[in-house]
């Protein structure tokens, strides 16, 4: 058995019932069961896009058997340990991913405007995981106005939003120490999350043995 490691993007399937819980798609290909296959992935709630990015481990023909399936991406070749996945992360400049990736990024909601030379794919992956945990929050806080703005095309601008939406997205900012007065009608929903992404204060985050 040849475990290798692959970072994907899957489907959030289920209904968020106790029987039919939100999961990833890739649950039915990799089932921790004691092999050492297994994955973690950033679980952004039910309101934003369907999606749910992962790093797995698993046998090289479950990746085949992924590909074929052809539901789920990989954002990766087959990786063979974590020193080559730390490589791939490092030493990727993310503008140099696959055009398919990137237009699933821009359709998830992930921004790729602020990409650059040398921008790796672990500096994407922290961007993506931060975003991640501000939709945590504001599902946390049942914000679902916040939520829902979110979860808007980055390119639909403030004034296209609904004045009780702007109120709650301005209300959460702020609480979050963070400066209203620069955003007027045209700024976009891409402007917005870029502002937050880089104005807070962001501890180290994980995904199962990479940090970012």
């Amino acid at each position: 058995m040849a475990l290798t490691y692959r970072f994907y993007r899957s489907l959030m399937v289920g209904t968020g019932t106790r029987s039919d819980p939100y999961r990833s798609d890739l649950t039915r290909f990799i089932v921790a069961d004691g092999s050492g296959a297994n994955f973690w992935d950033l679980a952004a709630p039910a309101g934003w896009h369907p999606a749910r990015y992962a790093l797995a481990i698993a046998d090289s023909t479950v990746h085949a058997a992924i590909d074929a399936d052809g539901t789920n991406l990989a954002l990766s070749g087959e990786l063979v340990d974590l020193p080559t996945v730390a490589t791939f992360l490092d030493g990727t400049d993310a503008q140099n991913l696959a055009a398919n990736i990137l237009a699933q990024f821009e359709t998830d909601g992930v921004s790729t405007a602020w990409l650059a030379s040398q921008t790796t794919v672990r500096q994407m992956l922290s961007y993506l995981s931060r975003l991640v945990v501000i939709l945590q929050d504001v599902d946390r806080l049942a914000n679902t106005n916040a939520l829902a703005a979110f979860a808007s095309a980055l390119s639909t601008t403030v004034s296209q939003l609904s004045a009780n939406v702007k109120t709650q997205v301005a209300a959460w900012m702020t609480g979050k120490g963070l400066d209203t007065s620069w955003i007027v009608g045209s700024t976009t929903v891409r402007q917005v999350l870029q502002y937050i992404l880089t104005n807070i204060n962001w501890p180290t985050l994980s995904l199962g043995p990479v940090s970012f």
